[in-house]
């Protein structure tokens, strides 16, 4: 047993109790049996309180453990969606290019649907700042992105982007993410 690691209230608790019982030392078997039952009930209190901080320290580890393995696996979306965000508008700067009909926008409208839930998904719970911002800086690319798809979806013409600036984007923010992947020890 590592005695650095009994709290200061207990060493001077067992002090003065070992200084009592040394004043008062007992008689006769029912002085004895106080005594014990004294000692008895000090230890287990001891132990009682012991146990609870081991069991707080233990949730505490354990809830950040949680947190840290929520914020990787939520690094590792985000960086799968800043792929797919550069792959959509690489397919729809091809699209663009000829006379597509609006079906194929329409898709386009329920991928990036499903592409902000999946992101609110990634930037929400305790992910670090960091990614947050990110999300944000992903989320005014796909909303830019998603008006030009509605429009076209809508059968209007709307002005082309400049989808060189678009992409470049896509790919600077997807290094980000792959960036913000926490790194570990395993």
């Amino acid at each position: 047993m590592n005695f650095k690691n009994i709290p200061c209230w207990v060493r001077v608790a067992s002090v003065v109790l070992v200084a009592v019982f040394l004043l008062n030392w007992p008689a006769d078997s029912g002085q004895w049996a106080a005594w014990v039952q004294a000692l008895g009930s000090v230890l287990a209190l001891i132990v009682a309180i012991r146990l609870s901080e081991q069991e707080r320290l233990t949730r505490r580890q354990e809830r950040d453990q949680d947190r840290s393995e929520q914020a990787h696996a939520a690094a590792y979306d985000m960086t799968t969606l800043t792929v797919e965000l550069h792959g959509h508008i690489v397919q729809l700067h091809a699209y663009s290019a000829g006379n597509q009909d609006r079906s194929l926008y329409l898709a386009e409208v329920l991928f990036f649907k499903n592409f902000q839930q999946r992101l609110t998904r990634c930037t929400s719970g305790s992910v670090p700042t960091m990614q947050k911002n990110l999300g944000l800086e992903v989320r005014k690319l796909a909303l830019a992105v998603t008006e030009y798809v509605v429009a076209r979806s809508l059968g209007q013409v709307p002005q082309e982007p400049d989808w060189i600036t678009w992409g470049e984007s896509a790919e600077g923010l997807s290094r980000q993410a792959d960036m913000a992947i926490p790194k570990t020890n395993a």
